[in-house]
């Protein structure tokens, strides 16, 4: 079993909280594996910050060296902006507004509000920004 994880290190640096992202749900959960269809990670701070989107894109290449986006010298490139009115407008969480929320407030204070809007009213656990599917009481509809 995996150690228990601090809510923080599931803030990527792009401003993504992975603790609500499928891929983290379905590591978190043990939905098993499923190509195509379900896919696992850990988290990009727990996986040496390996994002997807931002890693390879990121134009000074420093991503490595900071904790948040916010902390670069480019705070907002060009390529954080797009990713981020893409991902508005596909799953209603914008990264630069987390980042400024981070910045002003702390990252518990950010890490209990996004848990707070992504509560389960069933269960208590979380749901998916993704798939708006709560991990726990949808289980039989992930694993199908």
């Amino acid at each position: 079993m995996e150690p228990e994880i601090n809510k923080n290190e599931l803030i990527a640096p792009c401003g993504m909280y992975c603790g609500i992202c499928d891929k983290y749900l379905a590591y978190s959960h043990q939905i098993p594996k499923k190509r195509g269809k379900v896919c696992h990670c850990k988290g990009c701070q727990t996986m040496n910050k390996n994002c997807s989107f931002f890693k390879q894109k990121c134009e000074n290449g420093k991503i490595n060296e900071i904790d948040y986006c916010f902390d670069c010298d480019l705070f907002p490139c060009k390529i954080h902006e797009q990713y981020s009115k893409k991902y508005e407008k596909r799953n209603g969480y914008n990264f630069l507004d987390s980042l400024n929320l981070i910045k002003k407030n702390g990252a518990d204070w950010f890490v209990a509000e996004i848990e707070k809007k992504h509560k389960c009213e069933k269960c208590g656990d979380t749901i998916c920004i993704h798939n708006k599917l709560c991990y726990s009481c949808d289980r039989d509809k992930l694993i199908e």
